[in-house]
């Protein structure tokens, strides 16, 4: 019984035009949903409206049937002309991590998408940081890095700096998907919001510019333990333990 007030609601949404679904020919009815026993695959545009509705949708199935959605085992399957920014605030909004499918498009053994893990390292007694860039394919493997001492007024502008040079670096290296991760999160509301922090205006400024020059380019929070290496690589080259490259 739950699974037909589920199956009623998604029709009811796609009818109202809630929710878009897809359709596998002009002459077919639109899809918006497989069931495969206790697993299910929702169809919908790339827009938050209609995540809000599917969310709506997936709670009053929870409230009929007493089944919880496990987070943990889902995950989201994006078309190749989603946006990164787009997929990040998608990502946040559901809770789940994207899945990479190759037969889903086409470019199996190709990088599609890069990864860059950002941080800095910073000492107030003698106003130099050092900048870390550790940029991955979408497979986790290591493509390049970089590191760099520099001078900075706060621990702040270490981190906006070291953001910047990663898309300097992206676009030395004609990188055409880039997402930035950083541990810094006033750092990263910011720059998703497209608003200033007064003492790193101009950097941040820089890093709208280098942004816009990119195909596609998003920004996301990561924890520290998800930053580690990053992290560890700007403190080696503050000490004076790295070469600079």
């Amino acid at each position: 019984m739950a699974v037909e007030i589920f199956t009623a609601l998604m029709e009811e949404a796609q009818r109202e035009g809630c929710i878009s679904g897809v359709k596998l020919a002009p002459t077919v009815p639109v899809i918006t949903h497989l069931l495969f026993a206790d697993d299910c695959i929702l169809l919908a545009k790339a827009k938050e409206e209609e995540l809000y509705q599917s969310i709506l949708i997936l709670n009053r199935y929870t409230d009929a049937s007493g089944q919880k959605i496990n987070l943990e085992k889902s995950g989201i399957v994006f078309g190749q002309q989603v946006p990164i920014q787009t997929r990040v605030n998608i990502e946040e909004i559901m809770g789940m991590q994207t899945w990479e499918i190759p037969w889903v498009t086409g470019t199996l053994g190709k990088i599609e998408e890069q990864s860059a893990n950002v941080d800095a390292a910073y000492s107030r007694s003698t106003a130099e940081g050092a900048t870390a860039i550790v940029i991955r394919d979408n497979f986790g493997r290591l493509l390049t890095e970089e590191s760099m001492r520099i001078r900075a007024h706060s621990s702040l502008a270490a981190e906006a700096e070291a953001m910047r040079r990663a898309l300097i670096l992206a676009t030395n290296l004609n990188m055409e998907q880039i997402l930035i991760e950083s541990d810094n999160l006033p750092l990263v509301q910011a720059v998703k919001s497209k608003t200033y922090i007064g003492e790193v205006e101009s950097i941040i400024r820089d890093i709208f510019l280098l942004a816009e020059s990119l195909s596609n380019c998003g920004f996301t929070w990561v924890p520290r333990e998800g930053n580690k290496v990053a992290d560890g690589v700007a403190k080696c080259s503050l000490a004076g333990q790295l070469e600079e490259n």
